[in-house]
């Protein structure tokens, strides 16, 4: 019946040994493996069309499950292709799923109840449409209740970022299922986090006079109403004979826990995953749920899908060794048929305006756009692009826009204080820049001041008429002195002089440590604007230039993706996607990883997971691009660059297989003011011999060969023919010490470099 029914299919589709395996395992629980580009959805299409024409199982008694909206649409898309003369099944999303359930038990208790996610941001209602359930109606809102709780705890109202960490921090305890006594040891950077916690569950239970519920709620009470409500479980349980959960890598413990009431009786349960793509455990994500997937059902089967169909080999090759530095992970070693493609590429840049006019250049040149992806860790990286790609005429479309860098308060503070240069007669403007500039005027001065003011200059006022201590009067001049000359400077001067002369940066500082705040990221708003502001003439200029952005990102969000558009997206929201062409940008070290991801094994091990991640959504060409600057100071490229260079420049054995993996790696190259390092995948000597001869003759002919001691001194940039630029710090007897770019510093002997000709002087 099997093989009959994989002939009826044969014209549209041909599996390999282990897509049948798993077509045809239908009975009793499944973990299957399914490594990037592997086929899983085809697969997964296969087996319920394979359960309903062998007549194993009727089509209600079936269901898909996965986590957002967009994938059970794109199941259900692909089986209506596959099988469009079998019956409908049901593809479902885990929220909808447990809304069912909920709704069932509180109608059969004879409870009211209000949703109270979807309105009031919007984040909310975009989650409100990733789960596939309506929200209710406007009122009452999570957001809302949040707020003021939060300003209850904490006497002062709370930035966005806040209240985006306060959420994922409640959503956080509640899918790992954390008894409330435990909330209080999770770290969270609101201050009271955990009593307000507290008190938002309370209050949805008792203090609106019906129950609350928000997207976690529905997780939540499935569960419980699942294993306290026996009646209830049997109805769900003789619902569905096989059940059928997709990307539950991303599965929190709780969405799992749902999922193993319903196959509680027949365990006919097929888990699609991938642990090497496990990247939302700030979410709840629970993979150490797969990696034990044996001890939840120990009469599991197993099945690993290793042969990718998108990449080309040197990709999948890399890409399967790179991700090897985990430890925590299934022994799976991806491969594939296809033909290497060209060579991955690592480009270091001097600074990030540099990186997006080298990148938007290379853009002009690639005829589909559309199968173009520029792919960043955070969204901060995206405003350069958007901004140069809108300057050079090229069409984007952003995967997961975020506009809430434009509204930002460090964004309001620099406005206000910029607004403040042209009039000090708005006290609206005033009241809120003068509070970020360290003049040192108490609430009471400030009240008071408000009370004379007319419409007189606020400055004036305040010397003539207000009683200041000196060291008052003296900050105040400073200050007014300063804030008068920046509408005579170029945008970005007048930023630089905002954080320093100012003393915007010590703010940052200080609330940074009393609210809790990463300071990185604060920082990181700032570089955003100066780079921006780049090349802009006047503040009025960088104003519209500000509103023209959000204007182009707003609308890059809302619209499909053009036939000639190159994508941009985070490495998050970038997961499921595949192009011809991917460059991966601004790798480096404290961004992927962060700080904290580097001192703690289990974080370290996800961003790697993340960097895999990006680099398995190319099909031909990968490009990696990191710079030696970032926000001002010197930067080291991503440990991940380090590791991809070794694995290219060195012979590689893939685990479990028969085969081996060599690498030639070509020397850096100098294409003006970035570092251009090439790898080539080769399968014979005498290809690396003859790509080690050009080699040669490229070093060669760049010029400015050191061949004579006399030509070395302390303080020249040099470029070393492996380790790329660097600088030359001191000459010790026959020692050079060199600070590289890449590689840090490094002790190299004199006589070598000069002999072999290793060393030559970087021409500007």
């Amino acid at each position: 019946m099997l093989e009959q029914f994989f002939m009826s299919k044969q014209s549209q589709v041909l599996l390999n040994e282990v897509q049948r395996q798993a077509v045809g395992n239908i009975e009793g629980p499944m973990l299957l493996l399914a490594s990037p580009g592997s086929g899983k959805t085809t697969t997964m299409m296969m087996r319920i069309g394979y359960l309903l024409t062998s007549s194993k199982a009727r089509s209600e008694r079936i269901i898909a499950v996965s986590f957002s909206k967009a994938s059970a649409a794109d199941m259900a898309k692909r089986y209506e292709q596959l099988f469009p003369e079998l019956p409908r099944v049901k593809f479902s999303t885990i929220h909808s799923l447990a809304f069912d359930i909920v709704r069932t038990q509180l109608r059969l208790d004879g409870r009211s109840y209000r949703m109270i996610e979807g309105y009031e941001a919007v984040e909310d209602q975009e989650q409100a449409n990733n789960s596939g359930v309506t929200a209710g109606e406007p009122g009452i809102s999570k957001h809302y209740m949040l707020r003021q709780l939060f300003e209850q705890y904490n006497g002062t109202t709370p930035k966005e970022e806040q209240m985006e960490e306060l959420k994922t921090y409640i959503s956080y305890i509640k899918n790992k299922m954390l008894p409330e006594e435990q909330w209080g040891e999770v770290s969270c950077n609101v201050r009271h986090a955990a009593d307000i916690a507290k008190q938002y569950e309370q209050s949805k239970q008792h203090g609106y006079g019906e129950l609350l519920l928000d997207f976690d709620d529905m997780l939540v009470l499935a569960e419980r109403f699942l294993r306290e409500n026996v009646q209830l479980r049997h109805r769900y349980q003789s619902r569905y004979d096989y059940v059928l959960s997709d990307e539950s890598q991303d599965t929190s413990l709780l969405q799992h826990r749902i999922i193993s009431w319903l196959v509680e009786k027949h365990q006919n349960l097929c888990v699609v995953a991938d642990d090497d793509q496990s990247i939302y455990s700030w979410r709840g994500a629970e993979p150490e749920y797969l990696l034990a997937f044996k001890q939840y059902y120990p009469t599991a089967t197993i099945l690993y899908m290793e042969q990718n169909y998108r990449s080309s080999r040197n990709i999948v090759e890399t890409a399967n060794q790179f991700i090897k530095r985990n430890r925590q992970r299934y022994p799976k070693s991806m491969f594939t048929e296809n033909d290497s493609s060209d060579p991955i590429t690592i480009k270091l840049h001097a600074n990030v305006t540099e990186e997006v006019k080298e990148l938007v250049q290379q853009l002009q040149n690639i005829e589909r756009l559309n199968e173009t992806a520029i792919l960043y860790r955070n969204h901060s990286s995206s405003l350069l692009l958007i901004d140069e790609l809108n300057r050079r005429g090229i069409p984007f479309y952003m995967k997961d826009a975020d506009e809430r860098f434009f509204k930002h308060w460090i964004v309001e503070d620099i406005l206000n204080i910029m607004r403040l240069s042209y009039t000090d007669r708005r006290f609206d403007i005033f009241e809120k820049a003068i509070v970020k500039l360290n003049v040192y005027l108490t609430k009471q001065q400030i009240a008071k001041l408000k009370a004379m003011h007319t419409n007189q200059s606020i400055f004036e006022l305040l010397v003539d008429e207000t009683e200041l201590k000196s060291y008052q009067l003296l900050r105040i001049q400073e200050v007014r002195e300063s804030v008068g000359r920046l509408k005579t400077l170029p945008p970005k001067e007048a930023i630089v002089l905002i954080r320093q002369q100012l003393g915007y940066d010590k703010q940052i500082e200080e609330i940074s440590e009393r609210f809790g705040f990463q300071k990185d990221g604060l920082l990181q708003v700032l570089s955003s604007l100066e780079m921006i502001a780049e090349g802009l003439d006047t503040l009025e200029q960088f104003a519209f230039r500000l509103k023209e952005l959000e204007r182009l990102q707003r609308q890059a969000r809302h619209q499909r993706p053009q036939q000639k558009a190159v994508t941009l997206s985070t490495l998050h929201s970038a997961k499921g996607l595949e192009f011809d062409n991917v460059f991966m940008i601004d790798l480096v070290h404290g961004v992927i990883p962060s700080k904290q991801e580097q001192v703690k094994h289990e974080l370290l091990e996800e961003a790697a997971r993340l960097f895999y991640v990006g680099m398995t959504r190319a099909r031909y060409r990968l490009e990696l691009h990191t710079v030696s600057y970032w926000q001002g100071a010197k930067a080291k490229p991503s440990l991940f660059i380090d590791d991809v260079q070794r694995l290219l420049g060195a012979s590689s054995v893939s685990n479990g297989s028969s085969y081996t993996t060599p690498f030639n790696a070509r020397n850096s190259v100098s294409e003006g003011p970035v570092t251009v390092i090439k790898y080539a995948h080769s399968h014979s000597n005498g290809q690396a011999n003859r790509e080690e001869k050009v080699a040669d003759q490229v070093w060669k002919e760049l010029g400015g060969l050191i061949t004579e001691a006399n030509e070395l001194e302390a303080g020249i940039e040099v470029e070393h023919r492996k380790f790329g630029k660097g600088m030359l710090e001191s000459i010790e007897q026959d020692k050079l010490h060199i600070s590289f770019e890449l590689y840090g510093k490094k002790s190299i002997l004199t006589s070598l470099v000069l002999e072999r000709g290793m060393l030559r002087k970087c021409l500007t």
